[in-house]
C-alpha cells in the first residue's frame, strides 16, 4: 500500500482544472503555477497533493515521500520521470527524472515514491 511522508511541499497556484490530477507531476510556469507537463521531456517540479481547481491553491510535494500514480509498469528502484498526462514512468535519457520508485507496479496504480528535486536537473 502506497503512503506519504512529506519533507517539503510548496503552494502554488493551479493554471487550469488539476481536481482529477492527485498525485501526478506538475510542471512550474513563468508565472509561478502549476499545469500537467505538456511533453515527456519537460522538466517537473514536484507531485500534486491536492485537487485544485484553475486558480485555487495547489500543493506540491517537491521533496519526500510521496504517492504517485503510474502511466506504465514500473520495477522497485526505477528512476521516474513523467508521461505526456503527468503520470509517472521508467525514465529514459532524454526526459528529466523526478522520483525512485519505492514499490513496483502496474499503469493506473498508486504507488510510493522519493520526490528528489534535484533529479530534475537536466544538462
Amino acid at each position: 500500500m502506497a503512503y506519504q511522508i512529506p519533507v517539503l511541499d510548496v503552494t502554488f497556484t493551479a493554471m487550469s482544472d488539476l481536481r482529477t490530477k492527485q498525485f501526478c507531476f506538475v510542471a512550474l510556469l513563468d508565472d509561478n503555477s502549476v499545469e500537467l507537463p505538456s511533453a515527456t521531456t519537460e522538466v517537473t517540479v514536484g507531485v500534486l497533493q491536492n485537487k485544485p481547481n484553475a486558480g485555487e491553491a495547489a500543493s506540491v510535494r517537491i521533496l519526500g515521500l510521496s504517492k504517485i500514480i503510474l502511466g506504465a509498469t514500473i520495477a522497485p528502484g526505477a528512476v521516474l520521470a513523467t508521461t505526456a498526462a503527468g503520470q509517472a514512468q521508467t525514465a529514459v535519457a532524454t526526459q528529466s527524472p523526478g522520483a525512485l520508485a519505492c514499490e513496483q507496479g502496474n499503469a493506473n496504480e498508486i504507488v510510493t515514491a522519493i520526490v528528489l528535486p534535484a533529479l530534475n536537473i537536466k544538462a
